[in-house]
């Protein structure tokens, strides 16, 4: 039962989130909007992305976030 779980779930993460390794704050909206499933989700068209991210973020923090983005319809 276990072990079954274990590969439905892996699945699940394998088909449905895209990789975000690398991928910037700011481009992570597009990323999910051309997602082949979460792309035809209607929310996902309507949405805009609204960051009160500093401009210089482009450099690796080693991991932590210095700010926060969120999304808004």
């Amino acid at each position: 039962m276990s072990a079954g779980m274990c590969v439905i779930m892996g699945l699940w993460v394998a088909l449905f989130l895209p990789e975000t390794n690398g991928v910037k704050m700011s481009s992570m909206p597009m990323l999910f909007q051309n997602h082949w499933f979460w792309g035809k989700l209607p929310a996902m068209a309507n949405m805009s992305v609204v960051s009160n991210l500093p401009d210089n973020t482009d450099a690796d923090t080693d991991g932590l976030v210095l700010g926060a983005a969120r999304l808004s319809a």
